[in-house]
């Protein structure tokens, strides 16, 4: 099963702390990312930075995948 496109945005505090915004392309993709979300969060802590959060979200038909969408 094709699992869809994902987008993974991190951001950065000076202290360390770290906030990652995870898109999903398919609903079924966001909605195994959101339950197994604990296991992001332990991988987050586990490089040695302070998690201030996942957030996830569903990506509209119009958004584009692309690499050259980077911030």
């Amino acid at each position: 099963e094709e699992l869809g496109r994902i987008e993974v945005r991190l951001t950065f505090g000076k202290d360390k702390t770290v906030k990652a915004t995870i898109l999903a392309e398919k609903p079924e993709t966001f909605a195994m990312l959101q339950r197994d979300s604990h296991y992001l969060e332990r991988a987050l802590q586990d490089t040695g930075l302070d998690s201030a959060g996942i957030n996830f979200e569903l990506a509209d038909s119009g958004h584009n995948f692309n690499q050259d969408n980077q911030r």
